[in-house]
């Protein structure tokens, strides 16, 4: 499981001038592996989550692929529908695991 972290950041004005401001920063766990072949299902994805709750809150806590699908452009030994098996295991799990956690 891989642990990434990012800022997201809202735009205010300031008279004319427009500037950038720190709104909260986010840390995606990696739940899928891109370049194993294998689908993980969505309990798989649900424990991988509930596992970095352990130590992330849930607020800052968002889901990721290992590495992202770009490799899957021109590697043909990965079928496309691989892929998006893999996103929607990882949307569902992401939901499982924030049910359990209402």
């Amino acid at each position: 499981m891989n642990v990434a972290q990012t800022n997201t950041f809202g735009l205010g004005t300031t008279g004319n001038n427009r500037r950038i401001e720190t709104t909260m920063s986010l840390e995606f766990v990696g739940v899928i592996d891109p370049i194993n072949p294998k689908i993980e299902t969505p309990q798989e994805v649900r424990d991988r989550v509930l596992e970095a709750f352990e130590f992330k809150p849930l607020e800052i806590l968002g889901t990721t692929d290992d590495c992202g699908f770009s490799p899957f452009g021109d590697d043909l030994s990965t079928a496309r529908e691989t892929a998006f098996a893999k996103i929607r295991s990882r949307v569902q799990g992401t939901v499982l695991a924030a049910d359990q956690l209402k």
